[in-house]
């Protein structure tokens, strides 16, 4: 009698494959073969012939409509990326390779990022395995076509456009003062255009920026936005052609098709007035401004910027508040002061700190503690690292006794030893980083007298430099100086850290 067995099979594994799908723009009415639903069905579709093999479909639909493929910032996208980094899929199916990306650099990441989480790629309609060489070599070329598919398109819609602005057509753009966009045509709002004419107006009027800015804001006007009005907004706006009835195509400016708010001969008037300004005879700015980025006004908070005047044949530096550089004098009044005073005031201060014994003793103390803060965190960052320099030595160790052999996966483990190691060198490097600097901070203690006395140095050694080394000394040893105009001083905040360095120096 002749028995018979079933040979008993092992299942095939289960394969999790994800559908991406996407759609440039979105449309509820598209029904060819890109929308959404028919790229699913297709990726489905495919998902069910391969059933025998242990394929199915994940659940989630991962679907960007309206999103385009020129990059990788998608919802869906990154939500597919996010699951595969979670181990959550195995596959991935897609109806078009151009559905995934159309630049050829985001393409070639994608599919190395597939490979190193151990996902397998599909594209239903070029039947692509990414599994051979030839796949491969043909996925590359698609992409390459694509990509010159993308950049063939942004050249003929550039074309367009440069012909469309060249018959006086207005082909888009943020939204200017004086027009309103209605199925985008240009069309005219009464009330802002009221205000370009105005500008128009006081400018051929005064031929100056920023008393017609000034005036503006006095008369109460404000942008479309709901601003003030300043030098830059007032030059953009008077440049601008479209108040002249005019289009900028190119290098020139045609007719428009839009309604013009000023006349003609006003713009090129405002034109020439722009072009033939002559400002008034200026120095150069020192090349080594002391406070250029320290002084701050006492009345609103803002930078102040030095500048210089001349007067014949004598050059006159001083510093100015933001404010009334850009909205003029109303908008902080007062804030204006000579450079040579300002930072004779600062200097004095700077060298009255080294003999004052309380300001001297509250720096000291203010040294000891940032500096006890900053070991505190340097210690703990070593302590992390060390830890982190710990572990990658034992997975290095374990790969390297795994790829011993002469396996066909020992290569791909040999390179990635080489990549911990390249991790390795940066983290001792940041090691070497944070126990010199600790060694530093404890080899340095600045007492009172030693701070004194660097302070007290520091007036000799100031007339010395140059005044570039001024500068970086001042910028150095300075967090922020504060002038007060009606006080007529300066409050300064000084680098507690910069005192430390100087009284250990001394």
């Amino acid at each position: 009698m002749i028995s018979k067995s079933k040979a008993t099979e092992s299942p095939p594994r289960q394969i999790r494959a994800a559908i991406y799908c996407r759609k440039s723009v979105s449309d509820k009415y598209e029904k060819n073969v890109t929308s959404l639903e028919a790229q699913r069905d297709a990726g489905a579709s495919y998902i069910r012939s391969k059933r025998t093999l242990g394929w199915t479909v994940v659940p989630t639909e991962y679907h960007d409509d309206g999103c385009t493929g020129a990059n990788m910032n998608r919802p869906a996208f990154r939500q597919l990326v996010a699951d595969i980094e979670a181990g959550c899929i195995d596959a991935v199916v897609i109806h078009r390779f151009d559905r995934l990306s159309r630049s050829q650099k985001d393409f070639l990441w994608i599919i190395d990022f597939f490979e190193k989480h151990g996902v397998q790629f599909v594209s239903v309609n070029e039947t692509i395995d990414t599994s051979t060489g030839v796949g491969e070599c043909m996925l590359t070329m698609l992409i390459a076509f694509a990509q010159l598919e993308r950049r063939t398109i942004a050249e003929r819609t550039a074309q367009k456009i440069r012909a469309a602005r060249e018959r006086g057509h207005w082909t888009g753009g943020a939204r200017v003062l004086g027009y309103d966009l209605i199925d985008t045509k240009l069309v005219v709002n009464q009330k802002e255009a009221a205000i370009v004419k105005r500008a128009f107006e006081r400018f051929v009027e005064t031929k100056r920026i920023l008393t017609t800015a000034q005036s503006l804001n006095d008369e109460g006007h404000r942008t479309h936005k709901g601003r003030k009005f300043d030098r830059g907004f007032v030059r953009r706006l008077l440049r601008r052609p479209l108040y002249g009835g005019l289009v900028q195509a190119g290098d020139k400016v045609v007719p428009g098709q839009h309604e013009a708010i000023v006349s003609r001969e006003t713009w090129d008037r405002a034109q020439e007035l722009l072009d033939d300004a002559k400002r008034p005879e200026r120095a150069k700015k020192p090349s080594g401004r002391l406070l250029a980025r320290l002084l701050h006004c006492g009345r609103c908070g803002s930078p102040m910027r030095a500048t210089a005047t001349k007067k014949g044949a004598t050059a006159y530096g001083y510093y100015v508040c933001l404010n009334v550089a850009t909205r003029g004098a109303t908008a902080c009044p007062g804030s204006r002061v000579n450079a040579a005073d300002v930072e004779r005031l600062v200097f004095d201060e700077v060298r009255k700190i080294g003999q004052n014994p309380e300001l001297v003793a509250e720096t000291a103390k203010a040294v000891q503690s940032e500096k006890d803060v900053r070991l505190g965190d340097l210690r703990q960052d070593l302590a992390r690292l060390e830890k982190k320099r710990t572990a990658l030595l034992r997975q290095r160790t374990k790969l390297v006794e795994e790829a011993s052999g002469d396996g066909p996966g020992a290569r791909p483990l040999r390179e990635t030893i080489g990549e911990i190691a390249i991790k390795e060198d940066e983290v001792d490097a940041k090691i070497a980083a944070a126990t010199g600097e600790i060694q530093a901070l404890q080899g340095s203690e600045p007492q009172g007298d030693e701070i004194r006395e660097a302070l007290r140095a520091f007036g000799p050694v100031w007339h010395e430099l140059f005044p570039p080394e001024r500068v970086r000394i001042a910028e150095l040893l300075i967090e922020r100086v504060e002038y007060d105009p009606d006080g007529d001083g300066v409050e300064i905040e000084l680098r507690r850290e910069a005192v430390a360095v100087l009284g250990a120096a001394t």
